[in-house]
């Protein structure tokens, strides 16, 4: 079973364009500081979490071309209990990435948004 955790933070700094960056969370024990490992494929070996900054601050306000649009729904039975999935496409006049916010009766869920997939579950 795959599981996904996204955790929103906020730097002490202002990010430079062309610097890269690592992920670094102190009070760590090395059991945890390993589950922030990434593969290196190409070196063959484990390394920081790191990215590097690409474009300047994005200051737009994103702009609905259209209503969001329902596509499909799905809905999942686990033992654990039941799991349902809205999948809706958004056209947006905006170049970055969206942070889509969707809210359910007991608390909101937050999902990431790529225009490139264009469609968020």
């Amino acid at each position: 079973m795959l599981s996904l955790t996204q955790a929103i933070s906020e730097p002490n700094e202002k990010l430079i364009k062309g610097k890269v960056y690592q992920l670094k969370i102190d009070n760590l024990d090395e059991l945890k500081k390993t589950l922030l490992l990434k593969r290196n494929w190409e070196l063959g070996k484990d390394g920081p979490l790191e990215w590097e900054i690409e474009a300047d601050i994005d200051t737009m306000v994103p702009e609905l071309l259209k209503k969001p649009e329902l596509v499909d729904t799905r809905t999942s039975y686990f033992t654990c209990g039941t799991s349902v999935f809205a999948y809706s496409k958004i056209e947006t006049k905006f170049k970055s990435e969206l942070l889509i916010k969707s809210i359910r009766p007991i608390n909101p869920i937050f999902q990431r948004f790529s225009e490139c997939a264009n469609l968020v579950a």
